[in-house]
């Protein structure tokens, strides 16, 4: 699946309207943003999440970099730790090996010490642009 497939599939859902833009496409419905850009050689999706106490932090993000045309990419999760927990709870169980592994790299951080607005980042490379268009309605549930 192409990265504007998933962006589409993923706005769609959610009743978030796209909008065609020289380098892609990009939509906003609070609590989400949802944008693919192409610029170069390089294609990026990317959907970030509103913290609902805070609308100048987001509480979650996910970027995803592919060559256009390619079927695996580079993954990169951020959340904040406060909210490291209720992300784990919706990876838990994952049936695929995505979700398995993103579970098991966000668990590292439990316990850590550090503040709830502390930003967590994990990055995953070689991952299958069709199980990113599946873990997305696993981490962002309707």
């Amino acid at each position: 699946m192409k990265l504007e497939e998933i962006a589409k599939q993923f706005a769609q859902q959610r009743g978030i309207d796209l909008h065609q833009y020289k380098a892609g496409v990009l939509g906003y419905q609070d609590p989400f943003i949802v944008a693919r850009s192409l610029r170069g050689r390089k294609e990026k999706l990317f959907v970030k999440k509103q913290f609902p106490a805070s609308p100048n932090i987001f509480e979650s993000r996910i970027y995803v970099l592919a060559t256009p045309g390619g079927k695996e990419g580079i993954l990169t999760v951020t959340l904040i730790n406060g909210c490291l927990k209720d992300y784990l709870a919706l990876l838990q169980g994952a049936p695929d090996n995505l979700g398995k592994a993103l579970y098991r790299s966000l668990a590292g951080h439990l316990d850590n010490g550090k503040g709830p607005f502390t930003v967590i980042r994990e990055q995953l490379i070689g991952v299958n642009l069709n199980d990113v268009s599946d873990l997305l309605p696993r981490i962002y549930p309707n």
